[in-house]
């Protein structure tokens, strides 16, 4: 019963060659972005960091209609 399962299974690898590489290209690309991805975004958020620092540039900012002097003195404090 093996053999002929086997059997079949190099049929339809023979028939469709063509259908098989391609999933498997479409494996690898979809691989490569994704590992693209995760190592992009800690390399641009290292980037940015660096480059805040260096420009002495604001990590927030904060904007109000209303001003209180409480707050504005509690925000100098941190």
């Amino acid at each position: 019963m093996k053999s002929i399962l086997n059997h079949n299974i190099n049929r339809e690898f023979k028939f469709s060659i063509g259908r098989f590489i391609s999933i498997i290209i479409l494996l690898a690309l979809g691989t490569f972005v994704l590992v693209g991805l995760k190592v992009t975004g800690f390399d641009m958020r290292q980037s940015a960091n660096n480059y805040y620092a260096q420009q002495h540039l604001a990590d927030a900012q904060v904007t109000s209609n209303t001003v209180l002097a409480t707050l504005i003195k509690k925000l100098f404090e941190i």
